[in-house]
Parts: structure tokens; sequence; C-alpha cells
């Protein structure tokens, strides 16, 4: 059966971008209270006070949309009028700004930040020719980040001392849009029926750890049972891809989480990587079966030259499960995979594929 898919979020409903004005400054400092918005922004003061806030909405903005230096916008819902954020474009070389924002705590998890930073980064395009908009943020931020890869921006590794945050030199992640960037696309859900394959949400988290048990801690990239570990698994595979790469939770048809699915091309040689894991209740069923099938048979649609599949050796269900899917094995891979959790020692991996010709290859 071949899958069917579906966009996975609805239009988001249009927002008001307006410079601040004097009557914001009591939603900015409550806002600012936030230890959100202290932890992630470098230019804010903390403490925060109502001096700080009327000080930006009756002078710092209006200044800098007087000679141009600085344009800050409050996100504003345009039913109630509520404030649901900020965000601002500051000069930083000679046909380039920097583009940077936050929201407040109610305002998060809708699309709100995303829509505000593409409408912001067209003004600066369209508006003021921009030649790049830049963006950085402290390394770790993982929703300021999953906005900008949303909008298009190309965000670099790590780099140490990025960024000046009250007196200290941290870490942080630099990125660039270019007119021409295009958007991600929307994530796609793919499903036979009785499988389901969906981009993980941020509430996956909560039924996450029943999943995951010493073996998907031995056979996996998650590091451990513990919230923090979990956490960062799941703030990882958050992150927006672009087709044929994809980090999907399996479902059933229900919703209920299963397990998860990771597909991954190569830049260079197009081969796309294939990962795949259950929970100890939901395994022997067949169903990690249909939904590395559901995978291979969607992503078949972007010509890859080949799929692959690296298998720790000793995960005798996976081998199993590789070659009920049609994949041959190439041979073992001698201390291959970085040492996982449990394990001082890099790890011998079995190596399978699958190419044109195969009976497992996609139809198209």
């Amino acid at each position: 059966m071949q899958p069917t898919t579906s966009p996975t979020s609805a239009a988001q409903k249009p927002l008001h971008l307006r410079p601040p004005r004097a009557a914001d400054a009591d939603a900015i400092y409550q806002a600012c209270q936030d230890p959100l918005v202290q932890k992630w922004t470098v230019a804010l003061p903390v403490p925060y006070t109502r001096a700080d806030a009327e000080s930006f909405v009756g002078v710092i903005s209006p200044a800098g949309w007087a000679d141009g230096s600085e344009y800050a916008w409050v996100i504003e819902d345009p039913q109630s009028q509520g404030l649901l954020g900020v965000i601002g474009l500051k000069g930083l070389t000679e046909g380039g700004r920097e583009v940077g924002y936050w929201l407040a705590p109610g305002a998060r998890g809708r699309g709100v930040a995303t829509q505000a930073l593409s409408d912001v980064c067209r003004f600066g395009f369209d508006i003021l020719r921009l030649r790049v908009v830049h963006w950085r943020a402290i390394a770790g931020n993982e929703p300021s980040r999953r906005v900008a890869e949303r909008v298009g921006f190309q965000v670099s590794d790590p780099i140490r001392g990025l960024l000046a945050q009250r007196g200290r030199w941290v870490d942080g992640w630099a990125a660039t849009l270019l007119p021409a960037d295009e958007p991600m696309p929307e994530p796609v859900a793919l499903t036979d029926g009785v499988v389901v394959l969906r981009p993980w949400r941020g509430s996956d988290l909560d039924g996450f750890a029943d999943l995951v048990d010493d073996d998907v801690v031995r056979w996996t990239s998650v590091s451990g049972r513990e919230p923090e570990a979990l956490t960062r698994w799941l703030d990882r595979h958050l992150r927006p891809q672009r087709a044929p790469d994809g980090r999907f939770a399996l479902t059933d048809a229900r919703q209920r989480l299963l397990g998860g699915v990771d597909l991954r091309r190569d830049p260079v040689t197009g081969t796309i990587a294939l990962g795949w894991w259950l929970g100890p209740t939901h395994r022997g069923q067949g169903l990690a079966v249909r939904a590395v099938r559901l995978a291979i048979d969607w992503a078949g649609g972007f010509a890859p030259p080949r799929f692959v599949a690296e298998i720790l050796g000793g995960n005798t269900a996976s081998t199993a499960l590789a070659e009920r899917l049609g994949l041959r094995c190439e041979g073992l891979q001698r201390v291959h995979w970085p040492a996982t959790a449990g394990s001082d020692a890099r790890q011998d991996t079995w190596l399978y594929s699958l190419v044109p010709g195969d009976p497992g290859w996609p139809s198209g």
C-alpha cells in the first residue's frame, strides 16, 4: 500500500506587528520577568525593571526608528490586542541586519515567532533592501533555533564564545538568511491505515519515558532514561528538516505513541540512512516493519541511490527486520559506532543496504 501524506499544521492567524508605545511598558516588564526570557537573551538587563521597560518603549525604540539604526516591533494578538512578544532588526554589517526576538510565556508553541520572524525578514529584504539577515542564539536555545530553521535560516555548529551575556562569553549558534532562501516546507504525516509517522511534538515528552527501556538506550541514540537525557533527545528531534530527511514519531491510528523512525540523507552521496525503534510493549507485532516500509516508500519518491541501515552488533531484532524489508547485509564494520550508554568502547555495526533492483525497493 502506498503511504498517504498530509500537512500537519493549519495556516496561522495573522499577527499585528507595530512599533512599541508607552502603554506597552507594563506588559513588556511583566514578560521580561520570565526565567526563559532572561536565560536566552543576551542584551536584556537582569534584574529587569519597570524603568528598563519604559526606557525601551520611550527612548530606545523611538530613537532606533528615527535614525534607522534599529527597528523594533511589538507582536500583538489582533483579536485581544495583548502583547505576545517583541522582535527587532538592528544594524550589523553593510547590507545586513541581525534579528532578535522573544515571546511571552503564553504565546509559545503556537507558531507566533515563526510568523513574526518571516514577516520581519520580508520587511528587511523588500523595504530595507537587505542582502542578508543574520540570526544568533545561545547554544541550547532549541525553540529559537527551530523557529529560525522553519523560516529558512542555515544554522552553524556551535561557535565558542560567540555571544556576550551580561559580562560573560557564551557559546552560540549563528545563521544567515538570503532573499532567495526558501522557508521550510510544512512537515507531512504518513500512514498505511495501521501505523502513522508524524513529526515529533513537545507534548510527546509526557509519554516518552514509558517507551524507553534498557534496549532502547543500548541500541539507539537515546542516551539515557533520565528526564534531562530524554529532553535533549526530543529537542533535537523537534528540529524541522527538509524531505527526505525526517525524524518521525511512530504512532498507531489512535495516535498512541509507539516509537520512532529516522531518515537522514547524506549530502554528498545522496544515500538515505534508516533508523527505527519501538517501546517494549509494542514489539513483535509487525509495527516496525510497517513503519519502516512506509518511510522507504515515501523517501523513494526523492530518487535516492540507495538506503542503508547501520545496526549495532548483537541487535538481532533489527537485523531480522532489515532482512524482512529486503535489505542485504554488506558486512561488519568493526569499531565503527561511538560508545553508547552502558559501554565505554566503540561498537561494531552491521551494514545493510537496499538498492534499485532489490525486491524491497520502492515501486514508485
